[in-house]
């Protein structure tokens, strides 16, 4: 290889060129956390096998202790929150309100869920890190990721499209 072509292409010698390289100190990263990087670790957490899908899934994580935290949708009935709330406050459950819509979860994990329990200790800290960013940044629950609370349809969700019918008999 000549002098001209080891200048051009470093990396194919399996070098890593002449440049600077920066150092990340352990436990650092050069990227801030964010929220929108807690979906895709989800996903991964779901191929995993360590995450409950559900009301029930996410009680019995709680009731073997294996729940380390649990993750709440905005969007989650009024009745179903309660009753999580106080299961979470007998198991001792750690809880956090996602800033993300069901619609976005189902998208990102394959099941249409309101309730999310990690099971375990490694992605539950890496989650409460990026949540916790959502919190400082004034990320509001719901506002991000959610197309469903933006537009919400009459009659639970379905367009209402009987005056259209109507005016096209006319």
């Amino acid at each position: 290889m000549s002098e001209r072509q080891r200048k051009k292409s470093p990396l194919k010698q399996g070098g890593t060129g002449k440049g600077k390289t920066r150092k990340v100190p352990p436990g650092k990263s050069f990227a801030a956390p964010s929220p929108e990087k807690a979906l895709p670790l989800l996903g991964i957490a779901r191929r995993a096998g360590k995450l409950a899908l559900g009301m029930d899934p996410a009680i019995e994580a709680m009731r073997k202790k294996e729940a380390e935290l649990l993750l709440l949708s905005p969007e989650l009935s009024p009745r179903s929150r309660k009753k999580i709330q106080e299961e979470a406050e007998r198991y001792g459950a750690d809880r956090m309100e996602i800033p993300f819509g069901m619609d976005a979860i189902c998208a990102a994990l394959g099941k249409r869920s309101g309730i999310i329990a990690v099971c375990d200790g490694g992605f539950a800290g890496k989650l409460k890190e990026l949540l916790a960013s959502a919190e400082q940044t004034g990320i509001l629950p719901g506002k991000q990721g959610d197309a469903h609370a933006e537009r919400q349809e009459p009659h639970g969700g379905a367009p209402d499209t009987q005056e259209t019918e109507e005016e096209s008999h006319l």
